[in-house]
């Protein structure tokens, strides 16, 4: 089963923000396991524990069935948050329905609770504050219906053409409807370009999964085709933006995200390089930041994909679910700043073997956000080798804490010293999922990861004003000089050893930060006395880096 999401945007409205019990009817073209039309029930009978559609939806419905050639599918009402399945007088009226229209078939019956959707079950739908659990009722021998759980997907059109439209600084002209293209069922939709140009976009109802068709009209001119590069379960915005030659002008969107930092950060901040190691809950919203905040090259490294847990506190939603994190992220990226040169590897950092050392060096701040000690100190060896600054982030157990550690050639000590026990033989090494072989993820809130990784994205833009005085630069400037360059931040109140060092001091609650310096080796290959004196060069051109990568 399918559900354009125009259809639940007014389930929403009109069920999932009043209290239960509220209804209307689902329809959508003939033939079709397709929902593409909710019709509210305001007059329908109701007390706090029935819904009875009322002679008005049904009055309703055959109007649009007539006009709009479309079938009724079923009826969605909202039930007390409890109970998110149908009751026993929800399998006599799904009967009696069935018995009056024979030649129907099946009686679609979803259910809306305020309750959150578990995303481990197929046939409940997130909504705003609640969720909807779809059922489909069958006729059963004995006169009755058996009802069955309903996996159900939501075709994203609606939303997705809204934010192309708002890309291309358009207007949709036409909301997601059902028609015909070639003798074949597509939803349509049609946005206006500010100089008249139509673009109709054609899509499945499988879409995003399967590419959509854009047809291109200028206002004096003949329909074609856009040529769109397009990848199983992407967002329309980007590749119609890529497709129709970058549309807005990168500058315009530069000045919109530059309008609330004017002056805190450096023009040149767009033309540097930042590397990110960690494509999850830290590495996705850092990588966010830096973008809103003016960042628009960078380089993505994660093996993984995106799966449901994902979904709690990164960027990544429902439809980046199995794809690569590096591209969904740099999509997402790309939908903020359409300009922003995005380079993705889909490996581990030990599956870059030495091409780890060129891929670092064409970079200006390399950003470990890995949860693998042995992969945070390949990325620190080679950023010491490079003469690059980094930047490492880490959350302790059920993120009561962050640990933010930065390194500056030359100035302070590495990532290796300052965390030596984690890769002693003593270490206590990062729990591993059976099976998978994938470092298991730690139980913990979304803020407070947030709250480590906003820290950790005002600490790059520092690094990355290194030789600018600026005010992005000012926030860590004293603590640099001092060499303070470990950091911790509390979640909770008295958090470790954190109440001796702020005994006596009154007023102090959770949020803390202790900054420390950490003590070096001489010997260290990497910020000892006998490193390599370190020589800053050039980012070079993203086509080179490219190249590299492709090359290593």
């Amino acid at each position: 089963m399918h559900i354009l999401d125009t259809a639940l945007d007014e389930i929403e409205r009109e069920v999932a923000a009043h209290p239960a019990e509220r209804g209307g009817a689902l329809l959508g073209p003939a033939g079709r396991s397709l929902v593409t039309r909710f019709l509210a029930d305001p007059q329908g009978r109701t007390s706090d524990v029935s819904y009875n559609s009322s002679d008005q939806l049904e009055q309703h419905v055959r109007r649009v069935e007539r006009e709009e050639n479309l079938e009724f599918k079923g009826i969605l009402h909202s039930h007390p948050a409890g109970m998110d399945h149908p009751s026993g007088q929800d399998h006599r009226a799904y009967a009696d329905s069935l018995r009056l229209n024979p030649a129907r078939g099946t009686f679609l019956a979803p259910i809306v609770t305020h309750r959150r959707a578990d995303p481990q079950k197929p046939h409940e739908i997130p909504l705003a504050g609640a969720k909807m659990s779809v059922y489909r009722a069958v006729p059963s021998v004995d006169g009755g219906v058996q009802v069955f759980l309903t996996p159900t997907t939501v075709v994203p059109l609606g939303r997705h053409v809204r934010a192309a439209a708002d890309a291309l600084g358009g207007r949709v002209t036409t909301e997601p409807v059902p028609g015909t293209f070639a003798g074949a069922l597509v939803l349509t939709a049609t946005i206006t370009r500010p100089d008249g140009e139509e673009l109709t976009v054609l899509a499945h109802e499988s879409y995003p999964l399967l590419p959509p068709t854009v047809l291109r009209t200028p206002p004096d001119g003949r329909t074609e085709a856009v040529a769109l590069d397009w990848r199983p379960g992407q967002e329309l915005a980007p590749a119609l933006t890529r497709a129709l030659g970058g549309s807005p002008a990168p500058g315009t969107v530069r000045a919109g995200l530059a309008a609330r930092t004017r002056g805190m950060v450096s023009e040149k901040l767009a033309g540097r390089r930042v590397l990110i190691a960690g494509a999850g809950s830290v590495g996705s919203v850092l990588a966010d930041l830096l973008v809103r905040s003016g960042v628009e090259r960078l380089t993505l490294i994660d093996p993984d994909e995106v799966s449901p847990e994902n979904l709690s506190r990164s960027v990544y939603r429902v439809a980046d679910l199995g794809r690569p994190k590096t591209e969904a992220l740099a999509d997402h990226l790309r939908s903020i700043q359409p300009a922003a040169d995005v380079t993705t590897v889909s490996s581990t950092i030990a599956g870059l073997g030495d091409g780890l050392g060129d891929l670092v060096r064409s970079h200006h701040l390399v950003i470990g956000c890995t949860d693998d000690p042995a992969a945070q100190a390949a990325l620190n060896y080679f950023a010491g080798a490079t003469a690059r600054p980094s930047l490492y982030v880490g959350l302790y157990a059920g993120a009561k804490a962050g640990e933010l550690v930065y390194s500056v050639p030359g100035i302070t000590t590495c990532y290796r010293c300052a965390t030596g026990i984690r890769h002693s033989s003593d270490a206590v090494r990062p729990a591993v999922d059976y099976g998978t072989g994938r470092l298991a993820g730690e139980v913990a809130l979304g803020p407070d990861i947030a709250h480590v990784t906003t820290a950790a994205a005002k600490m790059a833009l520092a690094l990355l004003h290194l030789d600018e005085d600026t005010p992005a630069r000012d926030f860590l400037w004293p603590a640099l000089i001092a060499r303070h360059n470990v950091v911790l931040l509390s979640n909770v109140r008295e958090f470790d050893f954190f109440p001796r060092v702020f005994d006596g001091i009154p007023n102090q609650d959770a949020y803390q930060s202790v900054w420390m310096e950490a003590e070096g080796d001489p010997e260290c290959e990497v910020c000892g006395e006998h490193r390599a004196e370190p020589v800053f060069t050039p980012a070079p051109a993203a086509d080179d880096l490219k190249s590299a990568l492709a090359t290593n």
